[in-house]
């Protein structure tokens, strides 16, 4: 490790040292290490200070390289500050991966990800006893150029429940439950299963169906499509680097392979009996609004008149029977997504 004293800064362009525990020679005291505003790692101790700039040239240019701004409006994710490899996006969902062979040569690898779908989905709900059964229809678009194999809908917690373990030859995962992903989020998550073809562009699918307590709302459903595989491309000659790796995993992991719709599913808590927690479900059906406008589930010259009916419901729900003109009026609405309509309906139903 290299120490200053007399010129208090120092910068190293790589490295994957952690200071923080090594104390500077002939002296006693804690270092004090944070990220700055560059995504520098900084390591300061009295007149010293270590700064370690990323790998990811992007994240943090050197001294006379393009700002990361330049670099990103050329589609850079990533380049490497020691060996030059980098990712480069070229296209919708289509990436480059350029790296240096042992030889010195350089290669350039196209990526495709999987997000060339169109999807859409349809929901309808229906009571089932003292819990609610959503519905699906799925579909691919004609002329996406790649097929569905995965979808995900998202859900505030665990209560939900698989109507059926197979369908289609899709089937989730955790079979009858709900799954977590890396980052916390609940999902009920669809596949084909057993050599089940996935879903071709102009195919559609139905009769997917969960169950829950909880009342119907606007989630997001998450779509992820099947790259195609060149058969006659050439197997690359050696691996990438693990930092390229990593570099091209994370654009799974910020979602870019992926196309998100919203839709209707289990989304509300059962409120309790006070007020409160009733007229909280009313403020969560109009939060939604805008984001069934943003889907398509209503129209926009139905979208005030919604809002007027919701806000008449969040007085209203605190009298008993009070709900019935709302309600009929919800029902009567034109230009609306049935299941949209349905879902209102029902929810405000349960607070009668």
């Amino acid at each position: 490790m290299i120490y200053m004293r007399l010129v208090p800064i120092l910068v190293l362009l790589f490295g994957d040292c952690v200071y923080a525990d090594d104390p500077l020679p002939g002296d006693s005291g804690e270092i004090r290490s944070y990220t700055d505003e560059l995504g520098r790692e900084v390591h300061e101790y009295k007149n010293s200070m270590i700064i370690l700039l990323p790998k990811n040239v992007v994240n943090a240019p050197g001294p006379g390289q393009p700002s990361s701004e330049a670099l990103r409006s050329q589609g850079y994710v990533f380049i490497d500050r020691l060996s030059g490899d980098s990712l480069r996006e070229v296209g919708r969902c289509r990436y480059e991966a350029s790296y240096k062979l042992s030889t010195g040569e350089t290669r350039v690898v196209p990526i495709e990800l999987g997000c060339l779908i169109e999807p859409r989905i349809s929901a309808r709900v229906a009571p089932k006893g003292d819990r609610y059964r959503y519905s699906y229809t799925v579909s691919n678009e004609r002329g996406a150029p790649q097929s569905i194999y995965r979808l995900q809908l998202l859900l505030p917690d665990g209560n939900a429940l698989l109507d059926q373990p197979d369908n289609h030859g899709w089937s989730n995962i955790d079979l009858g439950g709900v799954v977590a992903d890396r980052a916390g989020i609940r999902n009920v998550d669809w596949s084909p299963h057993r050599g089940a073809p996935p879903l071709i562009p102009g195919q559609s699918m139905g009769d997917l169906w969960v169950t829950s307590s909880y009342l119907p709302g606007i989630t997001e459903a998450v779509f992820t499509g099947a790259p195609k595989v060149d058969p006659g491309a050439a197997p690359l000659q050696e691996g990438f680097s693990d930092d390229l790796e990593n570099a091209i995993a994370g654009l799974s992991r910020a979602d870019k392979d992926k196309v998100r719709r919203p839709t209707i599913g289990p989304a509300i808590p059962p409120p309790s009996n006070d007020t409160v927690s009733r007229v909280a479900v009313v403020d969560r059906l109009e939060a939604d609004v805008p984001k069934a406008l943003a889907g398509g589930l209503i129209n926009a010259n139905q979208t005030d008149k919604l809002l007027l009916l919701l806000r008449r419901a969040r007085v209203d729900v605190a009298r008993p029977g009070a709900l019935s003109d709302v309600i009929a009026a919800v029902s009567g609405l034109a230009d609306t997504d049935p299941g949209y309509r349905e879902s209102i309906v029902l929810t405000l139903q349960k607070l009668q």
